[in-house]
């Protein structure tokens, strides 16, 4: 997580994470972390990269890289599209970014 803080586009989604709204899961594989996604809610005031509206929370999404193309980045999509679901909301928005 810290050398993803590093990155300014990154860690507008990560700090002081678990505010009101953030949610998001971890994909394992033999016990170790190997993606993550994760959704946050951001007011217009806050300079988003994309604002759909206050019930649309943006998405970041990360898999190491020897684990791409393995269905974890998909699998984590549909979990949070659920959890989404669940909670209400009108939608996720996911921008690309390399």
């Amino acid at each position: 997580m810290r050398a993803a803080c590093r990155v300014p586009i990154v860690a507008a989604h990560l700090n002081g994470w678990r505010r009101s709204g953030d949610f998001g899961v971890i994909a394992h594989r033999a016990g170790s972390p190997v993606g993550a996604v994760w959704a946050r809610q951001f007011d217009p005031s806050e300079g988003p990269a994309l604002f759909v509206g206050a019930k649309t929370p943006e998405v970041s999404l990360g898999v190491l890289a020897e684990e791409r193309g393995k269905g974890v980045g998909l699998a984590l999509l549909r979990r949070l599209e659920t959890m989404a679901r669940e909670e209400g909301l009108d939608g996720l928005c996911l921008s690309i970014r390399d």
